[in-house]
């Protein structure tokens, strides 16, 4: 097998391990180094027999089965899954992070240049898991060779498996499911021919009811056309700036865990891991000061946030109905319904015979008006719902759930003065965003006065 050492100004910042059979290169020596800061930053790969940190019986590893998407995967291709031995370290690099792992004593640009160096090398993505310095990994990669024929059939090559189980899926819907059988000792070539049209599946492999392999919502790019089709950014056109909102609907890789449960020390690192990832970011991106004219920077605020697959939005704004904001209703909505969310509530303050206000029933017609709006109702099949409180409400909040998951930001300003003002932007953290959601749907539920919903059809 191979061991790759990487170190930092002499102390330990990866050990790997790479044990299949092909990687068995006795003569192998390979050494690179770059300085970052104040230290030399090292790689050395050689054959050894073992691993001897594997070797005693009450090793605690962790152990996992990962897809090559994972950031601590090595491996760069789709056909190949990592089986991961994880033997956590207590004691983290104090050339890298501070006493207690309680932020990074390096600066962020020679981090940067670290995770650059060690991704070069090994193909691990530390800027997504930074305690994983310090560590010792031992990775057995497992290879299933798939394509799709012209007939839309899906060809295996399993070798050493005794299952195959393939998922097709229109959309996020599995449409049909198919199983294999196998022989492990024997070659053989297995094809799944659909009855269901779809554009992804899911694939897993097993031997003796232990899964291998995975590989999750695959698709094949067929043609020239299709690949430049594939690569367009949904967009959406405001009236104000003529800004241009993009969506690219982004999902996260999906991580199948294998093994016992997580010691005290994993939940405690994976505790100061999780502050170390936010170690840089609030300093540069928790408020913004938005000055007069400049409110474009709000788009790309709440645009980015709108981009990922959220089940629901809550947009507040006391004077969401302002006669004086039509232009900045109609990009709001625009802004709404052009997120993949399904489920959409814009909510003001609902004020009997206001006479600065619409109507319910002149919002909805001037929204019903535009057409653009209606295209991208049409395209997403979006819910949107107009809703009225009697409960005023100052502050302006747009609020996403997707799940457990909670993300938000609070204005200090209403949408329609947002290039008239001075005023902060807050991104508020997940959990007060989920505070933030409980409160103010449990005052939707109590102060609901008037409701309507924008119809996609």
């Amino acid at each position: 097998m191979l061991k790759d050492t990487i170190t930092y100004g002499g102390q330990i910042v990866l050990t790997l391990y790479h044990e299949n059979e092909e990687l068995d290169l006795p003569n192998r020596r390979w050494r690179e180094r770059q300085k970052i800061g104040r230290y030399w930053l090292e790689f050395e790969e050689h054959s050894v027999d073992t691993a001897v940190e594997f070797l005693a019986e009450d090793t605690q590893a962790e152990r996992a089965l990962l897809s090559y998407q994972h950031p601590l995967s090595p491996s760069g291709s789709h056909e190949i899954c990592t089986v991961m031995k994880r033997l956590r370290c207590e004691k983290k690099p104090s050339h890298i992070f501070l006493p207690g792992n309680r932020g990074f004593r390096l600066p962020q640009e020679d981090w940067d240049l670290l995770c650059e160096f060690i991704n070069k090398y090994t193909g691990m993505d530390l800027e997504k898991a930074p305690l994983a310095c310090g560590d010792t990994f031992l990775f057995h990669y497992v290879q299933l060779c798939y394509e799709k024929t012209k007939d839309g059939s899906i060809l295996a090559k399993p070798e050493g498996f005794d299952r195959l189980d393939i998922q097709f899926k229109r959309g996020s819907v599995i449409c049909e499911s198919q199983t294999r059988h196998l022989d492990p000792a024997e070659e053989s070539t297995v094809s799944f021919i659909p009855q269901e049209d779809w554009d992804s599946f899911d694939l897993f492999a097993y031997e003796g009811d232990q899964l291998w392999f995975y590989a999750k919502d695959v698709t094949f790019i067929e043609s020239i056309r299709f690949s430049m089709n594939f690569a367009t950014v949904p967009t959406v056109s405001l009236e104000r700036n003529r800004y241009q909102a993009k969506y690219n609907h982004l999902g996260k890789p999906d991580v199948v865990q294998i093994g016992q449960e997580k010691t005290n020390l994993r939940l405690r690192q994976e505790q100061q891991e999780t502050k170390l990832l936010g170690w840089w970011l609030p300093k540069k991106t928790s408020s913004y000061l938005i000055q007069k004219g400049l409110d474009t920077t709000v788009y790309d605020i709440a645009n980015k946030m709108l981009d990922h697959r959220w089940e629901e939005v809550l947009l507040f704004d006391p004077y969401l109905l302002d006669k004086k904001g039509k232009t900045a209703l109609i990009d709001w909505m625009r802004l709404l319904c052009g997120s993949p969310a399904k489920n959409l509530w814009a909510v003001y303050y609902h004020k009997a015979e206001a006479e600065n206000a619409m109507t319910l029933a002149e919002a909805r017609r001037l929204l019903a008006t535009d057409w653009s709006l209606f295209q991208i109702l049409r395209r997403n099949a979006n819910c949107l719902h107009l809703v009225g409180l009697s409960q005023y409400i100052h502050d302006r909040f747009l609020l996403c759930r997707a799940g457990s998951s909670f993300s938000g930001i609070s204005l200090g300003t209403s949408l329609n003065s947002l290039d008239s003002n001075f005023f902060c932007v807050h991104i508020l953290s997940d959990p007060f965003a989920r505070e933030c959601w409980e409160t103010l749907w449990g005052q939707m539920g109590a102060h609901t006065v008037e409701t309507e919903v924008i119809p996609h059809e």
